[in-house]
């Protein structure tokens, strides 16, 4: 998991890099930070890394050793290997070394890795080179691609050798000798370090990029234009040792187009960075130029003015002196309303365009968008110009921020609409049944990628302080969540990329649909009752079959053993079907549907779905609805009336219905579904059960333990239903308290059911927490009459449940205390962390939670999300549980 917020979990993919430090290595670096990445750099430039980091402020990177241990005990997701440089002592062995452990990690952690190479290679070098290309694609266990870079150049400020100041793959400068050592070749392809790192991290997430080699170069520039630029710096040229070859690859892609430019630019670049003495110089003499130019001028202005001494009467040269003064304070009126005006009609334009987004037909809304940008750039253009007015210019200068800031923000709602719509046309198909588009769904996943980066620019434009740049963010914003919107565009990138072998588009996938009923609740969601087995092939649904649970169960030859609980209180001699989620983690329950449906009826499948059914009628039932009606057309009430099969054929028919202002609606709610675990997603596949898990949508029960001075907790709470009301009728409340002593942890839990019904309300409730906790007795508070119960206690996957029988009474209210601790080896002497997980139960509605905190005097507490002070001298949060909900509390000593 990623770094947390007050909205939850949040998937920070980790990138391994291989590679020396250079600029091209910083900039990736700072570029994955951007895109909330976790980079694990393996280097031996330490001091440089360092120092770097420091600079940059660069929170998440990890430089490491090659053997260090932590990179045996991390999840690795991606992987970069940088080809050293030709100056690198001791180059042909830790390139070997290198590679070798790149493709061990990669092959490991079964991730995606680019492997970068120079496109021209020394010939002592090509052959190594060519094996490792040929290894590396034709790895079957290995998904990774290969890059050819052109030439590169770059200033290293951070490197502590003057030889090293200039990083070159095909310059070697000897700054002290002035000498320039340059390849035996006719053509040079410069590459601008921004553009080179920014296409190397999109290849990287982009589907594109595997099973093949690329080459990025830019257009060639002839040798003749380089050795001109540097003979007039003054450096000598000597043509460097051995003769280069050209790599063979697959795919081309340029960067640049014109090559007058990049010559322009790469003698600027030698102008500014090989002799500052020579270029102050160069300015001093610029500087006396224009002056004496400036001079000249003003002697002939004066001396070709148009205007005689003596001409007309005085009343005539008061009039125009007079006329003269009007039209000056005109034009600076002017001056200042002009950019104004423009600032506050692109706001208005914005706004109606985010008013509307996803409200009207999206060629409307995009017409909102273009215009604000459009009046964005001139405001620009205009402020650019004015800002260096002097007093008033930083006026201008903040309108130009502004401006920018809203042009940044209409691209990004130009490009969401296109994105919005390639995802509801792909929704229509599989509604349809129809082939997937493979061409449009590619193309998706690079528009999601752009705009997750664009994103993540635009965020980082929002924390200026420029004045001008907060008023604007809140008229942009408003309560909109950017983090929020970045994780959503995040994650359906990470699913667009597994969405072609989702669909079968190499072989045919059969995936078990858990239709869960929770208003009798269950540890996943519901009682199963109904399922259905789905069969895609190339995209398209080629074979469905629906059974009832009671089905699977006649089908079974002999009786499964149930858990004891469900033994001894539910009164079931084996285990049924409708009963097999009995595991709150949702993959050890699907893993147990897969093998009861093996036994009875011989299927096997490559995944699991569970669907609560009172998801699919909430989507009917929203108060800003969108649906055609929530009624069948026989008259029946989708919620009150309705079969199971009919909510879930009526599902897909208004699916296909939908136009794009709907769909979006509907978009949202299937991600909302996902995150309030109302949807469900478990894979056989490795890969794609990795990516389901980091983005929190496979309905996982577990928590990241932690090291050292720390201690990770977790609490849910899980009813079975037995018998009576339905659960969704049912209003609860929980209360828990937590008590931070030396070495020892103590937790109180209220839990609250209110049963409005005239049904009596009854079931098997299950408290879950680590497995070191040690429970006491259970208090149970009903019509004033109080009980000591104690608990039943279990083991499971190494937590450990205090399980009990409860039942609420018609129009009562039964109160549920619990009360554990548990021992640990953390000490306040020195600063630490508690890290507390709850684990919401699928298929049960948000409800009220309130966590407090009891200080320690001996501490000094700081919560994320931020905790308040109570009166009883607690430290307080209250929220709804809608989806698991995780906090970092930090100690100090007081």
């Amino acid at each position: 998991m990623g770094e947390t917020n007050p909205s939850g979990l949040r998937f920070s993919p980790t990138v391994c890099l291989d590679c020396e430090f250079n600029p091209l290595s910083l900039k990736l670096v700072e570029l994955l930070e951007k895109k909330f990445c976790k980079p694990l750099v393996i280097s031996a430039d330490f001091q440089e890394w360092n120092r770097a980091i420091f600079e940059k402020s660069l929170k998440e990177t990890l430089i490491l050793k090659r053997n260090d241990v932590y990179l045996e005990n991390t999840n690795i997701n991606y992987l970069i290997y940088l080809e050293p440089s030709k100056k690198k002592e001791n180059r042909n062995s830790s390139m070997d070394e290198g590679i070798a452990g790149s493709i061990r990690i990669a092959t490991k952690n079964s991730c995606k890795a680019i492997f970068i190479f120079n496109y021209f290679q020394q010939e002592n070098d090509y052959k190594k080179i060519i094996s490792v290309k040929n290894r590396v694609l034709e790895k079957k266990d290995l998904y990774a691609g290969i890059i050819f870079i052109g030439d590169t150049l770059y200033v290293n400020d951070y490197s502590f050798r003057l030889e090293e100041k200039i990083f070159s793959n095909f310059l070697t400068l000897d700054l002290q000798n002035n000498t320039a050592y340059m390849p035996n070749r006719e053509n040079f392809y410069l590459l601008k370090l921004n553009d080179l790192a920014s296409n190397l991290v999109r290849d990287l997430f982009s589907l594109k990029a595997y099973g093949k080699s690329i080459a990025i170069l830019a257009p060639p520039i002839r040798r003749k234009y380089i050795e001109q630029i540097i003979l007039e710096k003054g450096l000598h040229i000597l043509q460097a040792e051995g003769s280069e070859l050209v790599v063979e690859f697959d795919e081309k892609v340029n960067l640049s187009k014109v090559v007058e430019s990049e010559i322009k630019e790469f003698s600027n670049f030698l102008s500014e960075n090989l002799s500052i003495k020579e270029l102050s110089h160069d300015l001093q003499r610029k500087d006396r130029l224009n002056v004496n130019r400036l001079s000249t001028l003003g002697d002939s202005d004066e001396k070709k003015s148009y205007f005689k001494k003596r001409w007309g009467s005085t009343n005539i040269k008061k009039n125009f002196r007079a006329l003269g003064y009007k039209t000056g304070i005109g034009l600076l009126i002017a001056l200042f309303l002009i950019p104004f005006t423009l600032l506050i009609t692109n706001h208005l334009i914005f706004s109606f365009g985010k008013l509307f987004l996803f409200r009207l037909d999206p060629s409307l809304t995009k017409l909102f968008f273009q215009a604000s940008k459009s009046t964005s750039l001139i405001t620009q253009k205009y402020s650019r110009h004015t800002s260096k007015i002097p007093l008033a210019g930083y006026i201008f200068l903040q309108m130009g921020e502004s401006a920018k800031l809203l042009e940044k923000a209409s691209t990004i709602g130009i490009k969401s609409l296109k994105v919005a719509d390639d995802l509801i046309y792909l929704m229509h198909l599989f509604s349809r049944q129809e082939k997937i588009d493979r061409d449009r769904l590619s193309m998706t996943y690079t528009d999601l990628d752009d705009l997750s980066n664009q994103m993540g620019f635009f965020e980082a434009e929002l924390n200026s302080n420029l004045p001008s740049i907060r008023l604007t963010s809140k008229i942009v914003l408003g309560n909109i969540d950017i983090e929020k919107i970045r994780e959503n565009i995040n994650n359906a990138k990470n699913l667009a990329e597994i969405l072609p072998q989702f669909l079968g588009e190499v072989k045919p996938v059969t995936y078990l649909i858990l239709f869960q009923d929770n208003s009798l609740l269950r540890s996943t969601g519901g009682v199963i009752n109904k399922v259905s087995l789905i069969t895609f092939s190339g995209g398209e649904i080629i074979d469905s079959q629906t059974y009832d649970s009671d089905d699977l169960n006649e089908k079974l030859l002999g009786e499964v053993e149930p858990p004891q609980p469900l033994k001894k209180y539910v009164n079931d001699s084996t285990w049924f079907f409708k009963d097999i989620n009995w595991d709150p983690d949702f993959p050890t329950s699907a893993s147990k549907a897969e093998w009861f449906l093996d036994k009875s009826i011989d299927k096997s499948v490559d995944g699991v779905f569970a669907i609560n059914l009172d998801f699919l009628r909430d989507i009917f039932e929203k108060k800003n609805k969108f649906l055609k009606s929530s009624k069948l057309k026989d008259g029946k009430n989708i919620r009150t009336q309705a079969s199971d099969q009919e909510v879930i054929d009526e599902f897909f028919t208004e699916v296909d219905r939908l136009k794009h202002n709907e769909g979006t609606k509907y978009l949202d709610l299937l991600i909302q579904g996902m995150e309030n675990k109302d949807v469900q997603i478990f894979l056989n596949d490795n890969r794609s059960s990795r990516i389901l898990n980091e983005i929190s949508w496979d309905g996982s029960f577990n928590y990241n333990d932690c090291q050292n001075n720390c201690y990770s907790d977790l609490v849910s709470i899980n009813e079975f239903g037995i018998e009576g009301a339905k659960s969704q009728e049912i209003k609860r409340k929980a209360s828990l308290t937590v008590s931070l002593e030396e070495k020892l942890i103590k937790r109180k839990m209220i839990y609250f059911l209110e049963n409005p019904t005239e049904n009596i309300y009854k079931g098997y409730l299950r408290m879950f927490a680590p497995g070191d906790a040690g429970f006491g007795v259970i208090n149970v508070n009903q019509k004033n009459i109080k009980e000591e119960i104690k608990p039943n206690l279990q083991g499971l996957r190494g937590f450990k449940e205090a399980g009990v029988l409860f039942e609420v009474l018609p129009g009562d209210t039964t109160v549920l205390n619990f009360s554990w601790e548990s021992g640990s080896d953390y000490t306040f002497d020195n600063e630490g962390f508690y890290d507390l997980t709850w684990i919401k139960q699928s298929g049960i509605r948000p409800f009220a939670i309130s966590i407090k905190l009891e200080k320690n005097k001996e501490i000094v507490l700081e919560a994320t999300p931020r905790f308040s002070l109570t009166a009883e001298d607690y430290l307080g949060y209250n929220t709804d549980l809608s989806r698991d909900y995780f906090s970092r509390i930090f100690w100090s000593k007081n």
